[in-house]
């Protein structure tokens, strides 16, 4: 702004000094002119005093082309003056024109800073964003990689399932509240029975402390430490079950409990329950109890003429033992 300000000064100046130089010059050739032609008719006035008609009318062309210059030079300056005013309101225009552009530019700069920092900033946040989408690629593969895994786990577990159904073709008889009605009552009819034995063989037992040296006792005591263990059987011999009967009560509830377990869980009731044992620990429960139902099944269609173990008798024989160890004589 100060180069185009100090340039049109000078421009300007110049035109002044142009004008003023052609005025002076001008004016003073039409002077030099004038006096140069009066100045001689002066010395010689004396001499002549009398000019004839032709001098004068020469005097006046002579004054009347000065008058005429003159007027040229008038015109001259005001051609002049106006050219400079014009020059002043062009340079007035030219310097609001450049104020404008100054502040245009200046606005054009602010907003070039501007762009530039928000430039930066989605620089920034586009990296940002490319780490995430690089970091959620990551994450898509992983998940890919565990869908895939997950469909090979499905694929295995549906051919397994496919497996075991042809062991369960046919529905469970009971429901799962069905059976826990069913133990429940096996429960209530056991605890009844036990009562009643207890009640009942108490008061024939002999007390603690009595001699007896009747045969079989050492054979029925081994017996009951196999169901019930050494305490209760030490308990069972040392306890006065006259005065009260739970002791035995408790002896045949566990005894009772003993075979119901056994007869549930047993395969079969002679020397192979290592064959379930190892189906048990390899196979799934669904395959291994189908396996048990299938096999029950057939071998007695193959073998009719098994012998059956008589149930009853072994768990009145446990009883009886019971008896003759906390004191039942014969």
């Amino acid at each position: 702004m100060s180069l185009v300000s100090t340039t049109t000064t000078s421009t300007t100046l110049a035109y002044y000094g142009v004008g003023i130089l052609g005025i002076f010059s001008l004016v003073s050739l039409g002077m030099n002119k004038i006096f140069g032609c009066i100045l001689p008719w002066t010395g010689s006035a004396q001499r002549h005093r009398h000019l004839s008609s032709e001098d004068l009318e020469v005097l006046r062309r002579v004054l009347s082309e000065r008058d005429s210059e003159i007027s040229e030079l008038r015109k001259s300056l005001s051609t002049a003056e106006n050219n400079t005013k014009r020059t002043e309101r062009e340079l007035g225009d030219a310097r609001k024109e450049v104020e404008h552009v100054n502040r245009r530019r200046t606005d054009l700069e602010k907003q070039a800073r501007e762009a530039l920092v928000k430039k930066e900033a989605l620089e920034n946040e586009l990296g940002l964003r490319a780490e995430e989408l690089a970091l959620s690629r990551e994450d898509e593969q992983r998940v890919q990689e565990a869908l895939e895994q997950t469909k090979t786990l499905l694929g295995v577990r549906t051919s397994e399932l496919k497996v075991a159904e042809a062991f369960l073709s046919r529905s469970d008889r009971y429901a799962g509240a069905d059976i826990m009605k069913m133990i429940e009552t096996l429960n209530s009819e056991i605890h009844q029975t036990a009562s009643i034995m207890a009640d009942v063989f108490s008061p024939d037992l002999l007390r603690p402390g009595s001699e007896t040296d009747e045969p079989g006792v050492h054979e029925a005591v081994t017996h009951t430490e196999e169901i019930l263990g050494e305490g209760m059987t030490k308990i069972l011999q040392t306890f006065n079950h006259q005065e009260d009967s739970v002791i035995l009560q408790i002896a045949f509830q566990a005894s009772m409990c003993a075979f119901t377990e056994w007869i549930m869980d047993s395969w079969c009731y002679h020397d192979r329950d290592s064959e379930v044992e190892l189906l048990r620990e390899t196979e799934e429960q669904s395959v291994s109890a189908r396996w048990r139902i299938l096999t029950r099944k057939y071998v007695r269609q193959l073998y009719p003429a098994v012998e059956k173990p008589n149930l009853a008798y072994h768990i009145l024989l446990a009883c009886a033992n019971i008896l003759i160890v906390a004191g039942l004589s014969r």
